[in-house]
């Protein structure tokens, strides 16, 4: 079993309330939790000896949380953010406001000159750019302190997620736990204790935060992956990824040392990355066709504003009860219908840059033009002469309508088939 004094300060507590049947919802203090236990073992004193471990665990981080542990002046201390057999590691800031983790002995130990001389001790990790590790930093007492310098937040702060993973953070995060348990392993060393709160985000990128725990026995290569895998993959809780399923993996099933892990990560990243290239390629070749269709639909209607019609006044039909089919074309409009003589007030706008084309009318123009020799077509010629056109234009201008009716029915289609 696991002793509570080496677990994490949030997984003490959720454990504690589990165990004391308290459900009401986080977060409980160390002082609460401690009281419940306290009352628990005095009701049943049959079951002390099950709570005991708890008990003392819980009040060595009453007093971390209530700020009694010795040492650390010139500080201001904040939340516990580990602890092990030995010491609890604070939340703390300088006097320049730089966020830190300050390592301070638990109060029955803190007079004992074994526990002080291991606390002494410099970890051999703290020279690797990958880790984030404790140094040695005197406080306003002049006694050495384990302190190490974490800068950004970590990962835990950005839990529970509830957006769609992102497999650029999901990578980094990896990468980075995978290049901190390699650097800890080539030294003979491993981290124990990893979790979301170890992954630090700082200028430089993501690093591992390594704070030397004291542990009953030493930590396994694939207790540490698996421990990464669960702090990572919470950053993809269903396995949308393909970097967050691997993660997930290496929770499930690690490998036994870092360099298989990053041997699958290597592998994975590489499908990711093809993944996306042709997800990308798609993409662009789909912006493409609706540049080209953008283009096509523009030109369309550039087209259809850069051909005025033919000037003049025709007309293109003569019934036999005295009705002419006019068209009054100029540069900047298009007027028709039927009429009883020129001139007349009463004929629609046909087109016109403002407004387009009125497809309906146009079309009974080019009807009244191909119908024309079922009317009275002496009469439509008299008529045509009398207006000082010709056929000829008169066809001209049928077949400019024709061409818009064309470049409307094309400008549509188009319109309705948007890639």
């Amino acid at each position: 079993m696991v002793d509570p004094r080496c677990l994490p300060p949030d997984t003490l507590k959720a454990l504690a309330a589990e165990r004391l049947g308290q459900h009401a919802p986080p977060p409980h203090s160390a002082r609460s939790l401690r009281e419940s236990a306290e009352a628990a073992m005095a009701a049943k004193p049959n079951q002390a000896q099950g709570l005991d471990g708890l008990l003392v665990a819980l009040r060595d981080l009453e007093l971390a949380e209530e700020g009694h542990l010795p040492g650390g002046r010139g500080l201001a201390r904040g939340r516990a953010l580990a602890q092990d057999l030995l010491s609890v590691t604070l939340e703390a800031w300088d006097n320049e406001g730089r966020r830190g983790a300050l390592r301070l002995p638990r109060p029955a130990l803190a007079a004992d000159p074994v526990t002080r001389r291991r606390l002494a001790l410099r970890p051999m990790g703290q020279h690797d750019e990958a880790i984030l590790s404790f140094e040695t930093r005197f406080d306003d007492d002049g006694e050495a302190r384990p302190w190490a310098a974490l800068g950004g937040p970590s990962l835990a702060e950005l839990l529970p997620v509830e957006d769609w993973p992102e497999p650029r953070l999901i990578a980094a995060c990896l990468v980075a736990g995978l290049r901190g348990l390699a650097a800890l392993q080539q030294q003979g060393l491993g981290h124990g204790a990893l979790g979301p709160e170890h992954l630090i985000f700082t200028l430089d990128g993501v690093r591992l935060a390594w704070l030397d725990p004291v542990l009953p026995t030493p930590p396994r290569p694939e207790d540490d992956l698996a421990a990464l895998g669960r702090a990572v993959g919470a950053l993809d809780p269903e396995g949308h990824d393909s970097l967050g399923a691997l993660a997930w993996g290496l929770a499930e099933s690690p490998p036994p040392n870092v360099g298989l892990a990053v041997d699958l990560l290597r592998r994975s990243m590489g499908q990711s990355l093809l993944e996306r290239r042709h997800e990308l390629a798609m993409h662009a070749r789909a912006q493409g066709r609706r540049h080209r269709h953008a283009q096509a639909l523009h030109l369309s209607r550039r087209l259809s504003l850069a051909l005025p019609p033919p000037a003049g006044v025709f007309c293109l039909k003569a019934e036999r009860d005295a009705v002419m089919v006019l068209a009054d074309a100029t540069a900047a409009q298009l007027r028709g219908g039927p009429a009883t003589a020129w001139p007349t007030r009463f004929l629609p706008v046909l087109w016109s840059p403002e407004h387009g084309l009125d497809a309906s009318a146009a079309r009974s123009l080019v009807r009244a033009w191909t119908t024309r020799a079922r009317g009275d077509e002496p009469r439509r010629v008299a008529q045509q002469a009398e207006l000082g056109s010709t056929d000829e234009g008169a066809a001209g201008l049928v077949r400019w309508l024709q061409l818009q009716l064309s470049l409307r029915t094309e400008r549509m289609l188009m319109a309705r088939s948007t890639p």
